[in-house]
């Protein structure tokens, strides 16, 4: 009984040890989370929403609609195509390359933060909301298409844009 309960205990160290370390596929270097959601397109973000707020979950949709949003942009060089940026830092890239969407992205990104990261609840309404802020920023004009050399500094947000400062 003893031998079978060590057993028991090394094959779950085993199990757990196995899915929390990345594997390594085809000589690649393991993805991160970061990664994994960066490399998704606009159409799977936004499916995603669909399901979410099919579902009631308004907490993950947001999440969804947002990043289906960032996908967008990215797609259309308005932001840097690098993973892991900060809102504030896509803002910056979208202050420069779509000057007259600033605003309402700078809106959208807080939409997105409070019940993301400050765990404000969040609903329909707030869906209708982001949903709303995505179709403008999308229909602004763009000026100048992202250029990855540029180097944009938050310097350039122009003050009083918002909420964000």
């Amino acid at each position: 009984v003893i031998m079978a309960a060590l057993a028991a205990v090394v094959a779950l160290v085993v199990l757990a040890v196995r899915n929390w370390i990345p594997r390594v596929r085809d000589g690649q270097e393991p993805l991160s989370e970061v990664e994994v959601e960066h490399r998704r397109t606009a159409s799977q973000w936004a499916g995603d929403a669909e399901g979410h707020e099919a579902a009631g979950e308004w907490k993950l949709a947001m999440r969804a609609r947002y990043r289906e949003l960032v996908r967008t942009l990215v797609d259309r060089r308005q932001v840097a195509d690098l993973a892991g940026r900060t809102t504030r830092e896509l803002l910056a890239d979208l202050s420069h390359t779509t000057p007259d969407a600033a605003r309402d992205f700078e809106s959208a990104c807080l939409l997105f933060e409070l019940p993301w990261y400050a765990d404000v609840p969040t609903g329909p309404e707030e869906n209708m909301r982001i949903r709303k802020l995505s179709t403008d920023v999308l229909a602004a004009a763009v000026v100048h298409e992202f250029d990855p050399a540029l180097e944009v500094r938050a310097a350039r947000i122009p003050v009083g844009t918002g909420a964000l400062q």
